[in-house]
């Protein structure tokens, strides 16, 4: 934690100082020896004591005086400590509340997986995470069909080599020989009649396209993809992810408040998992994404660390790709 120097004196009361006590020490000695009118024998130097101590009392007065300041201030001081110490523990007190709180919320979730089995604690962030890609996955078989439907012309001739390499289609020696089918259809609907009745079949390559292709997409259709499944997660989880978000956002806030305390988001990011990250990751991706929150989590980076556990997101290859996308994800007009 940072903390102020704070010295009871400052170097100019210091020297003030010093010079007073000097002073006081050497006038009687300087008044005996010598005046700046007459000069003393040791005779006429004997009387004058009383003049010295008339001379030198307003000066010890002073001194006096100066010394009831420092009391003064130093009791000040000690009084500010105090205080800020009280303020401190205070702040302490609830930054530890709030992140009590907000890892009580992930102890005590409970959620089953698509077997019925329960899942508690930090197991419902991983499995919240697997049905993110699942569902993504999912997504994938209907973009890579109407990627085929709209714009084959567009689409590598590797894509169609698979097509008729896993399907065994006899009528197409080539790849390239059923593009140039499917693109012989004028009307869209066409080809999407033609491949309906291959959906079935060819769904691992619907889906398998659809990944090579999701991030060529323009960002507001991934956004859309990303909305429609955040929000059929969000019917069955809704009530823990809502909360933890919450929680997250206001301690955010917390540390923003006090940002020259770099231990309140050190213990933060040190306790938070990658799974809690890749939570707030998609929750971002929603329509729903406060941007508050997404401006706190650019500031803070508190996102940046998950590009070295990026193969835990959905299909992104690339570091760059990763930050392309995080990028996309956290823009706010704020």
């Amino acid at each position: 934690m940072n903390r102020k120097k704070n010295n009871l004196l400052s170097s100019k009361e210091i020297i003030w100082l010093l010079v007073l006590t000097v002073a006081i020490l050497t006038s009687p000695y300087i008044f005996i020896q010598t005046s700046f009118w007459f000069s003393l024998d040791n005779d006429t130097s004997a009387k004058i004591g009383d003049s010295i101590g008339g001379i030198t009392a307003p000066f010890i007065g002073l001194l006096s005086s100066i010394l009831v300041y420092i009391a003064f201030k130093a009791q000040y001081r000690a009084n500010q400590d105090i205080k800020n110490q009280f303020q401190q523990q205070s702040e302490d007190f609830l930054f530890f509340k709030l992140m009590d709180g907000l890892y009580d919320r992930i102890r005590s979730a409970v959620i089953s997986d698509i077997k019925g089995n329960e899942q508690t604690g930090h197991q419902v962030l991983t499995l919240l995470s697997k049905r993110f890609r699942s569902h993504l996955s999912g997504a994938c078989q209907n973009i890579g069909f109407n990627l085929l439907v709209t714009n084959p012309q567009d689409l590598k001739n590797e894509y169609f080599d698979m097509i008729v390499e896993d399907l065994s289609l006899s009528s197409f020696s080539t790849g390239n020989d059923l593009k140039l089918h499917i693109e012989s259809f004028e009307l869209e609907n066409d080809r999407r009649i033609a491949l309906n009745e291959l959906r079935f079949k060819m769904g691992d390559v619907y889906k398998n396209i659809g990944k090579s292709e999701f991030y060529f997409l323009s960002f507001e259709n991934r956004r859309n993809i990303y909305n429609d499944i955040y929000n059929r997660i969000f019917e069955d989880f809704g009530g823990f992810i809502n909360s933890y978000i919450i929680n997250i956002e206001y301690l955010l806030k917390f540390i923003k408040q006090h940002k020259e305390n770099d231990f309140y988001f050190d213990y933060l990011k040190s306790n938070m998992t990658v799974f809690e990250k890749i939570l707030i990751f998609y929750y971002c991706t929603s329509n729903e994404s406060s941007p508050i929150l997404k401006k706190l989590l650019k500031e803070f980076k508190i996102l940046e660390d998950l590009v070295t556990s990026r193969k835990l997101l959905f299909n992104i290859n690339s570091e760059n790709e990763f930050q392309n996308e995080l990028d996309e994800i956290l823009k706010t007009n704020l």
